[in-house]
């Protein structure tokens, strides 16, 4: 996939992460900076944007919190896929989906992370990591993706986009561990 990088373009690679490649530095250096202005809010059983605005930064011991965290997804047999510059092998996306399943029939497994770097969003890198995070899920067993996502305009338009909806079934525990997200779920079946 060619994605314009300042002046020219670059290729960008899709590869899967193994715990043996795992690093805990893998984030160092990651342009996870969002401005937000909006977010979407469910106010008497609808949802609305309100405004709500904030900044988003990772810090180095976020990055390393979150790679942690990504390691023990790898250690529990979950996927993750990373968008690497070809050239200079530098991170501009990862998509990371759980092993654990859950849900009435186990018919869920969650999509734990999908970050692009700031500098490159809207450019095709988020979709082709959610098609391939589909995948994995699909290999790992699963019904359906389980979204507990930012509930960020931004955010929720790339969601919408991919085909995800207003998931059937709420998790309590990804509820109570972030309420102000916007809960989804994508049909395995489905096509992007």
């Amino acid at each position: 996939m060619a994605v314009a990088t300042g002046t020219k373009a670059s290729e960008v690679c899709f590869v899967p992460l193994t715990l043996a490649e795992w690093l805990p530095e893998l984030l160092d250096g990651f342009n996870r900076d969002q401005t937000v202005n909006g977010c979407w809010r469910k106010v008497d059983g609808c949802w609305r944007v309100e405004p709500i605005a904030f900044e988003e930064h990772w810090s180095l011991e976020d990055q390393r919190i979150r790679a942690e965290e990504i390691r023990g997804i790898l250690d529990r047999g979950g996927a993750v896929w990373l968008a690497r510059d070809a050239a200079s092998k530098k991170l501009l996306g990862f998509g990371v989906v759980d092993a654990r399943t859950f849900g009435s029939r186990g018919q869920y497994l969650q999509l734990v992370k999908l970050h692009v770097c700031k500098e490159l969003r809207g450019r095709g890198i988020g979709r082709e990591l959610f098609a391939r995070c589909c995948q994995s899920a699909r290999e790992l067993g699963g019904e359906k993706l389980y979204i507990s996502g930012s509930s960020a305009i931004e955010t929720q338009a790339f969601y919408a986009a991919m085909g995800c909806v207003d998931a059937l079934e709420i998790s309590p525990k990804l509820f109570e561990k972030e309420p102000c997200d916007r809960h989804l779920e994508f049909i395995l079946s489905g096509s992007l």
